[in-house]
């Protein structure tokens, strides 16, 4: 991969090549100790997530693997990723068009989502 950085003598982008796992070359801060440190990770998490790939493929390929197992794998995948199916519809109504009654109760909802529902002592 080319370096994103720009030269600082032409104004246009670097020719270089980036370190392994970074977007910049060793002249534009691929020396740096964080530079380093992130491409590592970056390698790390390429070689662990190859091999989980492929088993998923196998596994999506194979003839004996139920539909069922198989959908919710993708499901799994998708939802780990921030991809999965939308939870809710939200109420976008503006606060000015609820009445008293409606707005406190949607500050409760609110406050559950936020900080977890309240204990009620007995």
């Amino acid at each position: 991969m080319q370096c994103k950085a720009k030269s600082s003598q032409s104004g246009g982008p670097c020719k270089k090549q980036a370190i392994r796992g970074a977007t910049v070359c060793a002249t534009h801060g691929g020396r740096a100790p964080q530079v380093k440190n992130a491409a590592m990770a970056r390698i790390a998490l390429e070689q662990m997530l190859d091999p989980a790939i492929r088993e998923a493929l196998r596994i999506l390929n194979a003839k004996t693997v139920s539909d069922q197992v198989k959908r919710q794998m993708v499901d799994s995948v998708l939802d780990r990723n921030g991809l999965g199916a939308v939870q809710k519809i939200l109420d976008l109504t503006p606060a000015e068009a609820m009445t008293s009654d409606e707005r406190k109760a949607r500050l409760k909802v609110l406050h559950a989502e936020l900080f977890g529902p309240r204990e009620t002592v007995q």
